[in-house]
């Protein structure tokens, strides 16, 4: 077996212990779960191990990024020492956040072949079918709603993995067009996604349904932006800001001064608009009261247990402006490189998911912030980026 042949099937195996945590979570069996996502660092670590020396591109600044983070939450605890603001636990959360900036690392410089994008769509098949089994029982009520969770952490939740496994699937037609009956095949797929878009709808997740329309158009748009350098740049930034845009924009513009009913669970009893208002702003407040190295303790209560509900809010308050600089630029440099040198459409598809996945990050920090494995699907889009799978 060649050592490329040896890093694919551990990378796979991380996808197989995403499917393990999710079905665990939809068993209510949070006790596995934890082993598994305590498993997962490990299973990084390997795989950052193993593919080391082909991390060049952003390298640098991914390690100071991780550094400055790890350094800000200490820094944050310093004048608020607990015995629960020193233990292990306070650190999860940052462990948690470096997990994915490793992933991005990784899946946007190392290049895998066919198969392994092969064995990750049957992955999420499998996964897009356990959602369906578990469908039936897995509802609750949330935020003035009866909306599809699952038994994760909260609906937005439950709607990022499944648009997650949705985009996966879509990524995937072009493979599928050069398999036999592929004239059968393909529109039976594209119902099954229509399938799991109701799933979806389910969920309540509004900005995960708003990141379906966000792929579409970007691959409408694919002919435009593959012959149109500045578009594509102009793309990437706006998208690599938009979160914290959007936040800003929310808070400091609208204000929560109004709000219309955006219910869409079953039997829904009339959420408004206005609902993140409670959160966002009082993490804007922590945000001034700690601008370099962020408000870590504060924001969670000494337990490094929080989620502020966007994945770039999360981070600014959280580590502080450095870092949050860093992890934007990254966002941007990675997606824009990797746009630059997709030869094919399965390779842009990757990165407009990848992207799709931050659009859903608007309402929804999992990504950075408790992701219960969450990052591995939606950063490992980049290797869809970077697979040879050229058509």
């Amino acid at each position: 077996m060649t050592k490329n042949r040896f890093i694919s099937q551990i990378i796979v195996s991380g996808y197989l212990l995403v499917l393990l945590i999710a079905l665990f979570m939809m068993m209510s069996r949070p006790d596995v779960v934890s082993s598994l996502i305590s498993l997962s660092f490990f299973w990084l670590a390997l795989v950052f191990v193993l593919t080391y020396k082909q991390l060049r591109q952003g390298k640098i600044i991914t390690f100071v990024c991780a550094v400055l983070c790890v350094i800000n939450v200490y820094i944050s605890v310093l004048t608020n020492v607990t015995i629960i603001g020193s233990s292990f636990n306070y650190y999860k959360k940052v462990i948690m956040f470096i997990s994915a900036l490793l992933w991005m690392l990784i899946c946007s410089n190392y290049t895998v072949d066919k198969r392994v994008v092969q064995y990750i769509t049957y992955i999420n098949i499998v996964l897009s079918f356990l959602f369906f089994v578990f469908a039936r029982n897995g509802t609750e009520f949330y935020e003035g709603e009866v909306l599809l969770s699952l038994n994760f952490s909260n609906p937005n939740q439950t709607g990022m993995f499944i648009l997650n496994v949705i985009l996966y699937l879509l990524c995937s037609i072009p493979l599928l067009a050069r398999a036999k009956f592929n004239k059968v095949l393909i529109p039976l797929f594209v119902l099954y996604n229509l399938a799991l878009v109701y799933l979806l709808y389910r969920t309540g997740s509004r900005a995960s349904l708003s990141a379906i329309v966000f792929f579409l158009f970007c691959l409408l748009a694919d002919g435009f932006l593959k012959k149109h350098k500045a578009f594509r740049k102009g793309l990437c930034l706006i998208w690599s800001l938009f979160p914290l845009l959007f936040c800003i924009y929310y808070v400091f513009v609208i204000g929560g001064n109004f709000g219309f009913d955006t219910s869409l669970g079953i039997e829904g009893h009339g959420k408004f608009s206005d609902t993140r208002m409670m959160i966002w702003r009082p993490a804007f407040d922590s945000f001034n009261n700690s601008v370099l190295v962020g408000d870590y303790y504060g924001i969670s209560g000494g337990t490094g247990i929080s989620q502020l509900h966007n994945t770039h809010l999360d981070v600014l308050v959280s580590y502080g402006i450095t870092p949050f600089i860093l992890f934007v630029f990254l966002l941007f440099f990675q997606t824009y490189r990797l746009f630059e040198k997709a030869p094919s459409i399965v390779n842009r598809m990757g990165i407009y998911a990848f992207m799709a996945c931050f659009i859903s990050g608007v309402f929804e920090a999992s990504l950075v912030s408790g992701s219960a494995g969450l990052y591995i699907l939606s950063f490992g889009f980049l290797l869809f980026a970077r697979s040879n799978s050229a058509l």
